[in-house]
């Protein structure tokens, strides 16, 4: 009985020792999955950390290349608005100077004008003049000359009633 005692106790023992080495076993086989996994997962943290600071830099990049562009553009829209306003000046000035020049030409045919007017009513003045002047010239020789005073003399008596 001891002998059997014994030979059970060996036996559970021996079964205890299997359990321990399979139970030592699983668990070093579950360490190593563990470890695989964790280098899994390390590998995995590396990648995003460089996906991470990769990202980063894009982002500040574009962000610099938008602050750069949006930089471009304002500089574009304050350089275009000048010349708007540089635009409008010369615009203004055109129309002042035309404006001068429609005086000055109104001004000139005005002038042109009533010099014309001047000079066509000194002209019908000097041809009145003239006109007059001749009448009495003509009356002066008709009545001086001896051969128009017969002439006339000859229509007063022609023109008056015989009695």
């Amino acid at each position: 009985m001891q002998q059997n005692s014994l030979e059970c106790e060996r036996k559970k023992l021996e079964m205890l020792k299997n359990k321990q080495k399979d139970m030592l076993r699983w668990l070093m086989k579950r360490e190593e999955k563990y470890k695989i996994s964790l280098d899994i997962l390390e590998k995995e943290n590396e990648q995003l950390r460089c996906t991470l600071a990769t990202a980063q830099q894009e982002y500040e990049r574009n962000e610099l290349l938008s602050n750069n562009k949006v930089s471009k553009l304002q500089s574009e829209i304050d350089f275009l608005h000048l010349q708007i306003v540089q635009l409008e000046d010369k615009h203004k000035q055109q129309l002042l100077s035309q404006d001068k020049h429609h005086k000055d030409e109104i001004l000139k045919y005005k002038r042109l004008l009533d010099s014309t007017e001047g000079k066509l009513l000194l002209k019908e003045a000097r041809f009145a003049k003239q006109n007059v002047v001749s009448k009495n010239v003509q009356q002066t020789k008709n009545t001086k000359h001896p051969a128009f005073i017969n002439d006339e003399r000859m229509e007063k008596k022609k023109n008056q009633p015989s009695k």
